[in-house]
C-alpha cells in the first residue's frame, strides 16, 4: 500500500482526469462503446502518470534545491530512483502494446505512438534541449497534449470533424501559454540556478530586487499572442467556450502585472483566474462536441466535478503552505 501511495503521489493522479478528457471526447464523439471508450480514458491517465513520473526523475537535481517540492517522495528519498523507473518502463511498455494493438486506424497507432514519443522526449529534456528553442518546445508539449483528441476518434474508427480538430488546436495553445506561464515563472529561481533554458528565461524574464519580476514585452507578447489563438478556435465548436477564453485572455495580462508587482511568483497566476477560465473554456468546448450524446456529456460532468474538487484541495494546501511561509518570513528563526 505505501508503493501504491507513492505512485498516485508521484503520478499526480489527481490531475490525471483532465489529461484524459481529450481521449474521452474524441472517443465518445466517434460513437465509441463502453469497452474501447475504458481502454482510451485508460491510456490517457497512463500517458500523465508516465510525464509526471519521467519529469521527475529528469528533474530530481533542481527539485532537491527547491523547497516546494520537499514533499515528494523521490525527493526526500522516501521511493527509489531506480523503482520509478521500473513504473515507468511498465506504464511505456504497455502503452506502446495498446497503441501497436489498435484494430481501427494506421494512422491513430502511428500517431498515438508519436504522442507518446513525444511526451517522452519533452519530459526528459524539456529544459535541457540546447538545439530545440523553449518556445518550440512549448508547441511540442501542446501538440502532444491536444492531439490525442483528433487521434482518439480516428482510433474509435471515426474522423475528426472540423469541430474537434479546432477545439484540440485551442487546447494546444492553452498548454503553451501554462507552460510558459505557470510552468516557467513559478519555478524560474531554481531553474535559472540549474541551468535551465526555459521560454521564461530565453525572453529575459529576470529576478527584480528586492521582489518581484521583470517580465519583458516579448515574453507577454508571446503568452497573450498563443492565449488570443485559442479564443477563434473555440468559437467554431462553441460561442460560450470561446466567451470563457476571451475571458480569461482578459485575466492574463493582469496576472502578469502581479507577478511583475512582487507577488509570490506561482500563486497570483493560479489566483487570478485565467487558468480557471481556460480549463472551462476547454471543458464547455468539448461538452459542446457532445451535445449529441448526452451520456457521455454526463460522464464529462462528473470528471468536472472531481477536478473542481481537486482543484480546491490544491488551493487549500497552497494556501496553507503560503500563510507557513508569511510566517515565516516574519519570525524567522534563530
Amino acid at each position: 500500500m505505501r508503493a501504491l501511495r507513492q505512485f498516485l503521489v508521484l503520478g499526480r493522479v489527481g490531475l490525471a482526469p483532465f489529461t484524459a478528457v481529450p481521449w474521452f471526447t474524441g472517443g465518445a464523439v466517434a460513437g465509441a462503446g463502453a469497452p474501447a471508450l475504458a481502454a482510451l480514458v485508460c491510456g490517457g491517465l497512463a500517458l500523465h502518470i508516465v510525464a509526471c513520473l519521467v519529469n521527475d526523475l529528469a528533474d530530481l537535481a533542481a527539485d532537491r534545491t527547491n523547497p516546494a517540492r520537499r514533499g515528494s517522495p523521490l525527493v526526500s528519498g522516501a521511493v527509489a530512483q531506480v523503482q520509478v523507473a521500473w513504473w515507468v518502463l511498465l506504464l511505456v511498455t504497455a502503452l506502446t502494446a495498446g497503441c501497436c494493438l489498435l484494430p481501427t486506424s494506421r494512422w491513430a497507432t502511428a500517431g498515438l505512438v508519436c504522442v507518446l514519443l513525444l511526451t517522452l522526449w519533452g519530459n526528459l529534456f524539456q529544459k535541457k534541449s540546447r538545439r530545440v528553442p523553449p518556445p518550440v518546445v512549448d508547441h511540442l508539449f501542446g501538440l502532444a497534449m491536444a492531439a490525442t483528441l483528433p487521434l482518439a476518434a480516428l482510433a474509435a474508427g471515426g474522423r475528426p470533424s472540423v469541430a474537434v480538430v479546432a477545439v484540440a488546436v485551442a487546447f494546444a495553445l492553452q498548454m503553451v501559454v501554462m507552460n510558459a506561464t505557470v510552468g516557467g515563472l513559478k519555478d524560474l529561481d531554481v531553474d535559472r540556478a540549474a541551468g535551465a533554458r526555459t521560454t521564461a528565461i530565453v525572453l529575459g524574464v529576470r529576478r527584480r530586487a528586492p521582489a518581484g519580476l521583470t517580465v519583458p514585452r516579448p515574453f507577454r507578447v508571446y503568452v497573450l499572442s498563443a492565449q488570443l489563438g485559442s479564443v477563434p478556435a473555440l468559437a467554431v465548436a462553441s460561442p460560450a467556450a470561446a466567451a470563457l477564453a476571451a475571458t480569461a485572455t482578459a485575466a492574463l495580462p493582469l496576472a502578469l502585472r502581479r507577478v511583475a508587482a512582487g507577488e509570490r511568483t506561482g500563486s497570483p497566476l493560479r489566483r487570478v483566474g485565467f487558468v480557471l477560465g481556460n480549463a472551462a473554456a476547454f471543458l464547455v468546448g468539448c461538452a459542446a462536441l457532445l451535445r449529441d450524446r448526452p451520456a457521455a456529456a454526463a460522464a464529462l460532468l462528473v470528471v468536472v466535478a472531481a477536478l473542481a474538487g481537486t482543484a480546491a484541495r490544491r488551493r487549500a494546501r497552497a494556501r496553507s503552505v503560503d500563510d507557513g511561509a508569511a510566517a515565516l518570513h516574519q519570525h524567522p528563526q534563530g
